[in-house]
């Protein structure tokens, strides 16, 4: 197939692309002997951790491994594919999925490490190459995710479909043939998503629990400095960057991607046995052909991402946005144009719509994060009151930020959808809203290389602040991460969209799987579905939850560690007196952080999990004889409200987050008041919860969904 072979060749310049961002940065010059040695011990650190990480996602993939095998073979549908078939193919496919999830984390992780010490060292010589080597490692980090997973698919499913001989067979074989293929792409996603939610789960209790412990027991507690060499948690949190924020980020991006081009290609496949085109295959690959254009778009928009000492930040990243999405709707115009000839003019309509919707969803939590805003203004208002005060305002602001974007990618899916039914165009408003949903998501390498664009600044400005860097150097790094704050804050709304646009396009294939007329006892069983919804709803809640605690376990028991190194030393007026060349033990708190990271993180993840598995089964058990469609129904409720409650707690949660973050930047200065103290605390909320349960929350909703995708065909 042409338009197969012309993903493969657009990601394999991607992947060309991101090793040349990579290579730009490796020609920075590497900064002073204590930014190279600082940098190399948090190297260290982050792959000690990463291979404790891989230790336990061996432990869960082999789980997967088997329950995949006996699944596929013990209830493979008879077709194209023989049972041993089936079985080799789901495996191989869950076994890349975790392979990439894998490659991805360590790349990211690795990338960003270096990355900030090559963006503090170039700060030293001006803001623009500290933003460009930022950038770019970030951006390189951003293309690998996004290019393995669209790789691994096209591969998984070009090459079922090779050795069943289906580019040679007729359109009439070929079209049921790709319809069973694309069955075995969940297995793909189900290794990334669950893969995902380990490396989460460890890299965002680090990230949270050492950055509440630096900064409750060392800056607050004993009255030492942001990012203060003496602070026994410093290096851990800077550590926590980096395995939290980057590597997280990275594999979410990767997970995203894995489910929606695995339902993208099943819906496609349903799609082209009734929608006219020349090429009705060409439908499987139309949504993988807009992400191999937003790929590039993206790695674009990167690379125009520059400044000088006088132009905003900001205003060089929107740049960056505005270039990207050009280059993605120009794509877009060119592939549909090709890929459905007459039909092209509605469904590029569509697709624009979802691409400028998403990207004007995520860019309107600006107005609500600029210094003169009416939520930052009344969150740092409410330091006067107290505690209770800021974390009420910070969590209104952010429940009431999540209505503007959502309203936004409402109004266009329903525009999409009615785009597509005045077309005339068979199956119109399945193949705008398809069309429409894969645009949105095709620019997401740029927002994610944004996203990761927070971290690496931030630790840039930790590793300029720990090697006593000069004062140029720590304010041209200082300045790039402020905007790089404000920055990551937009691209994180945009992930969030796109995390949900990809599981509802997962609860779409799955309500695809419908088989045979309702049966006449479906409606009135059907009045009893909307519990399965209740109960994706709880599950993602409740998983977020325990994430939550678990992680202010870890918080508490860092907070001891720099305590018991900084218990005997002297204080005046509340302020320990250290001396100047005091230092800590860095590996203590580092190697404490890891362990409280990692502690009993298989259970719950395995247990939400089964859930999905559990509820097919009962379902199963309880309406099969009667009404079979309704076991695929109640668990594709269970993924929609599962998803929609994801993306509402998360949108509020981040855009809370960003409001108390904001406010923490602003009184990083000790003051006499109480100001200074409450900021901190407000901020270990944002931190447990914007940083360790919301990303947590949205991969397990990607992740539940996959799995529901990959078990209802064998409940059905």
């Amino acid at each position: 197939m042409t338009e197969l072979g012309l993903v493969v060749g657009i990601d394999v310049i991607g992947l060309m692309l991101a090793l040349l961002m990579w290579r730009q940065v490796t020609v920075r010059e590497a900064g002073a002997a204590p930014i190279r040695r600082l940098a190399s011990a948090i190297e260290r650190a982050g792959r000690a951790f990463l291979w404790q990480e891989f230790r336990l996602v061996a432990i869960s993939s082999l789980v997967l491994l088997v329950a995949a095998a006996l699944l596929a073979g013990y209830g493979a549908q008879p077709g194209a594919l023989t049972r041993l078939e089936t079985v080799f193919w789901s495996t191989a496919g869950l076994a890349a999925g975790v392979a990439g999830a894998c490659a991805t984390a360590y790349i990211g992780t690795i990338l960003a490490v270096r990355g900030s010490a090559k963006t503090a060292a170039a700060a030293g010589s001006s803001v623009d190459g500290a933003l460009s080597t930022a950038m770019r490692a970030a951006g390189a980090a951003a293309l690998v995710g996004e290019t393995l997973s669209v790789l691994g698919i096209a591969a998984l499913f070009g090459l079922a479909f090779a050795v069943k001989g289906g580019f040679a067979a007729a359109t009439e074989q070929a079209l049921p043939l790709a319809a069973q293929v694309a069955l075995l792409l969940p297995g793909f996603a189900v290794g990334a998503t669950a893969t995902s939610l380990v490396l989460q789960r460890g890299g965002g209790a680090f990230h949270a629990a050492s950055g509440v412990g630096a900064d409750q027991a060392g800056e607050r507690d004993a009255g030492l400095e942001h990012d203060d060499p003496r602070n026994p948690a410093v290096v851990a949190e800077l550590v926590g960057d980096h395995v939290g924020a980057s590597a997280t980020r990275s594999v979410d991006g990767f997970a995203t991607a894995s489910a929606a081009n695995a339902a993208a290609l099943i819906i496609g496949a349903t799609l082209a046995s009734h929608v006219a085109t020349a090429d009705p295959l060409a439908l499987l690959a139309l949504p993988l052909v807009l992400r191999a254009f937003g790929t590039i778009a993206s790695a674009f928009g990167i690379l125009l991402v520059r400044t000088d000492e006088v132009s905003s930040v900001p205003h060089a990243l929107l740049r960056g946005y505005l270039s990207t999405a050009f280059i993605a709707l120009t794509g877009l115009a060119g592939s549909t144009f090709w890929l459905l000839g007459e039909h092209f003019l509605p469904v590029c309509a569509a697709g624009a719509l979802g691409l400028l919707a998403a990207l004007g969803a995520a860019q309107a939590l600006a107005l609500r994060l600029g210094r003169r805003s009416g939520a930052i203004r009344d969150a740092v208002d409410s330091l006067r009151v107290g505690g209770g005060a800021v974390l009420a305002a910070g969590l209104g602001a952010g429940i009431e930020t999540a209505l503007l974007p959502v309203s936004v990618l409402a109004v266009a899916s329903f525009a999409s959808a009615r785009i597509g039914s005045l077309s005339g165009v068979p199956g119109g408003p399945e193949l705008c809203l398809l069309v429409c949903a894969s645009s949105a998501l095709c620019v997401g390498p740029y927002a994610l290389a944004v996203a990761t664009l927070g971290s690496i600044s931030d630790g840039a400005r930790g590793i300029a602040s720990m090697s006593n860097a000069e004062a140029d150097l720590k304010r041209r790094s200082a300045r790039v991460d402020d905007a790089g704050f404000g920055a990551t804050a937009i691209a994180r709304q945009y992930s969030i969209f796109a995390g949900a646009i990809s599981s509802l396009l997962v609860a779409w294939a799955l309500a695809r799987g419908v088989h045979g007329a309702p049966s006449p006892a479906a409606p009135s069983l059907a009045l009893a579905l909307p519990w399965c919804g209740a109960l994706g709803s709880v599950l993602v809640l409740s998983y977020a939850g325990s994430v939550a605690r678990a992680t202010v376990r870890g918080a508490r028991e860092v907070c001891a560690e720099v305590e018991r190194q900084l218990r005997g030393f002297p204080r005046e007026h509340g302020i320990a007196q250290i001396p100047p060349d005091y230092t800590p033990s860095y590996k203590s708190c580092v190697d404490l952080t890891t362990l409280v990271a990692l502690r009993r993180a298989l259970g719950p993840i395995g247990l939400s999990l089964l859930v999905p598995v559990a509820l097919g089964v009962a379902l199963r058990v309880l309406y099969r004889s009667l009404a079979p469609e309704l076991v695929t129904q109640g668990l594709t409720w269970f993924v929609v409200v599962a998803s929609l409650t994801g993306l509402g707690a998360a949108l509020s949660v981040d855009a809370t987050r960003a409001t108390l973050g904001t406010v923490r930047r602003a009184h990083r200065v000790r003051d006499t008041g109480t100001a200074f103290t409450t900021s901190i605390n407000a901020d270990a909320l944002s931190d447990i919860f914007g940083n360790a349960a919301a990303p947590a929350l949205q991969l397990l909703v990607k992740a539940i969904a996959v799995t529901a995708l990959i078990v209802a065909p064998f409940l059905s």
